[in-house]
């Protein structure tokens, strides 16, 4: 079965939406960096107290205000400025230009042995056993070969053949070819 569909930087930042808040090892590294940020000026504060030799009710009133007017405002807003860089980040990656191949038209074809993708700069032959998971979201499809990376396929931007029976096909293959394996 073939389908034939149009990625476009959207989408690459859906999917990277969705992974943000999705991955256990990315959700962990963005509650360490609230806790770090968080806790910066609170540890610069100390410091200061403990560098002037500050009397503790002095060194708690300026701890205290530290975390109210710093601390506490760093620790919320963080998973914002987190997520808004690193969409920074994938707008600069696309930009480039050195990522040919993944924006534009894809063509996937599920056969018993592979899963084929092409583009008009590659060609890949994706063995089952590479594929991790297939999961859909409202208007995508993700064809995970990692825990970060994924073909993605748009739902609203299916240029040839039946998007859902594609899908379909496409876990039935999978899960046949998962416990063949095993």
């Amino acid at each position: 079965m073939r389908i034939e569909y149009n990625v476009q930087l959207d989408d690459c930042l859906v999917f990277n939406r969705h992974v943000l808040n999705t991955n256990p090892l990315i959700l962990k590294a963005l509650r360490k960096g609230q806790v770090w940020w968080a806790c910066g000026p609170l540890a610069g504060g100390l410091l200061l107290s403990i560098i002037k030799k500050m009397p503790p009710e002095e060194a708690l009133l300026i701890l205290l205000i530290l975390g109210v007017a710093l601390s506490l405002p760093m620790f919320f807003l963080y998973p914002h400025y987190f997520k808004i860089r690193n969409e920074k980040y994938i707008n600069k990656l696309y930009e480039k230009d050195e990522n040919k191949g993944v924006l534009g038209v894809h063509e996937m074809v599920v056969s018993d042995d592979c899963l084929e993708e092409r583009t008009e700069h590659s060609n890949s032959k994706i063995q089952w056993s590479s594929i991790s998971k297939i999961e859909s979201i409202a208007g995508y499809t993700f064809v995970y070969t990692s825990d970060i990376t994924a073909y993605i396929i748009p739902h609203k931007n299916i240029i040839a053949g039946n998007c859902m029976g594609f899908i379909e096909k496409l876990n039935e293959s999978l899960r046949k070819n998962v416990s063949q394996a095993i």
